[in-house]
Order: C-alpha cells, then structure tokens, then sequence
C-alpha cells in the first residue's frame, strides 16, 4: 500500500521560515537574510615587554586608548601561538559587546581605538572612519545600516618569543606579533 502525499509551495516555504531555513525565496515570504561579513579590516601589531609572556589578547574600544570606555570595551578571547590559523568571536553574550556595536552603527563619527596587549600594549586609534577606512559604504562613518551580529580576529600569524630581543639584557623579556583582521558578520 502507497501513499501519496501532496505539499504545496507556500506550505514549504511556511515550514523553512518557522525552521529558519536561510535564503527562502518563496511568494509571498520575505527571505530570511543571513549573515555574512560586512567589513574586513586588517590589523597588525607587535612589540617587546619586560617580562615572559605566553599570552595576549586584541580589543576593541569606544574612545581613544587613555579614555577609553570600559563600558564599550570589548576583549576577545585569549591568544596563543597555537592560535595561528583560527579566528576568535565574540557577540551578545560577551561583555559590552552591544555598548559597542550600538557606537559603530550609530552613524557618528566617534573616537575608536583597538588594541593588542600582551604584557604591553601596541594598537591603533583615532576616529571610526579611520579604522574601517575602505568598508564604508559611501557617506558613511561607520557601519550605520548593518546588524552586526558577531565580530571576529582572525589570526593569521601569531608568536611570542622569550627572550626575544631582551632589550633590559636580563633575559626577562618578550617579544610578541599579531597580524590578522578584525571580521564584522551581520546583515545589511
């Protein structure tokens, strides 16, 4: 004994939006947009410290780095070497991560500044469209117009290396690299 059974477009097309099937091009139902990255910005960074140091992390923070805002800094996870090759998220649930996005989406050119800190402290920091420079749609000073859902570091090489240069001559020194990009995923 067959049976037969008889679904329609719309019906579908009804069950992939109520399970979030991305990117439905159904009648009637608007697709459901998906995440991609909105803007890619590279940043690279190294420098030396008086003292042995294993570990780092980049941030990125509302204001200039001797004001920035705690409550629009964001830390992103722990980097090591064995971190080459990986890319590190944050989002929602991460610590001022919403602070943040509402500064960079808020169609302000506002102070910015990003960091690379492991046992200094080397980055960059100026004004919103300096950092996203080419990512800009045009007339715009930051990502106003975008959700911005997630914000990556991909660490494209990484490296701490004790002594290193041992600039203080007492072998209690390291010299630390990042090179990578900063990955903005979102909806237009």
């Amino acid at each position: 004994m067959s049976r037969s059974i008889s679904v329609t477009r719309s019906a579908l097309c009804g069950w992939a939006l109520i399970v979030g099937v991305s990117g439905c091009r159904c009648p009637n139902h608007p697709p459901i947009p998906t995440d991609r990255v909105i803007a890619e910005v590279p940043f690279a960074r190294g420098g030396g410290s008086h003292a042995i140091v294993t570990q780092g992390h980049v941030n990125l923070c509302g204001g200039l780095p001797e004001g920035c805002n705690p409550n629009l800094r964001v830390v992103f996870p722990t980097l090591t070497n064995a971190s080459a090759g990986s890319t590190v998220w944050v989002n929602s649930a991460t610590a001022h991560f919403d602070n943040l996005v509402s500064l960079i989406t808020n169609g302000v050119s506002d102070p910015f500044s990003v960091m690379f800190e492991a046992g200094g402290g080397e980055g960059w920091a100026g004004f919103e469209p300096g950092f996203f420079t080419t990512q800009l749609q045009p007339g715009h000073v930051d990502l106003a117009g975008h959700a911005v859902h997630r914000i990556g570091y991909r660490v494209d090489a990484i490296s701490f290396v004790s002594p290193g240069s041992n600039a203080a001559r007492d072998g209690v020194w390291t010299d630390a690299k990042v090179q990578g990009a900063f990955l903005f995923e979102g909806t237009p």
